[in-house]
């Protein structure tokens, strides 16, 4: 964040439309907060210029591109130093299908989140890829089933 920003309840109204709808116009979302289309658009750039609106995405089916399945892997390292986790953490975020990579505070040092197309799609990254981080001492697999509720963002007030 640039700097500190002040959110009103205006600004709150604005972030919980946009957490649903990313797509919405400048007139609609000034509609719907009440306010007019300059103000609404300033207040957006300011929203955005302050580091509180991080971007804009789209939410593509992946099955649509065959990746069928979402796979998680505990990890755990063996480091010396800060250096060699940086490294690791820097040879696992070159690797495209981790899609997430979280540190934790527990037995286990990280979860990874990957998309992949199938089984062997994913034993062929871990094999080829995943394995070749430097540092890496346990890798634990578990796969999503079907999921109960996805949501972005998070409740605001």
């Amino acid at each position: 964040m640039k700097n500190t920003i002040k959110i009103d309840e205006i600004d709150i109204k604005i972030l919980e439309i946009l957490q649903d709808n990313g797509r919405i116009s400048n007139i609609e979302l000034s509609n719907i907060v009440g306010i007019s289309p300059s103000p609404c658009l300033r207040r957006l750039k300011t929203l955005q210029d302050h580091g509180v609106i991080k971007g804009y995405f789209a939410d593509i089916d992946a099955k649509v591109f065959n990746y069928n399945i979402t796979m998680f892997a505990s990890v755990s390292i063996e480091v010396k130093d800060e250096s060699e986790k940086d490294a690791f953490e820097t040879a696992l975020a070159k690797i495209p299908e981790i899609r997430e990579i979280y540190a934790l505070s527990l037995e286990t040092d990280y979860l990874l989140k990957f998309k992949v197309k199938d089984w062997l799609d994913y034993k062929n990254i871990i094999n080829t890829k995943v394995a070749k981080v430097p540092f890496l001492k346990r890798i634990r697999t578990t796969h999503i089933t079907r999921v109960i509720k996805k949501e972005y963002g998070f409740p605001i007030k």
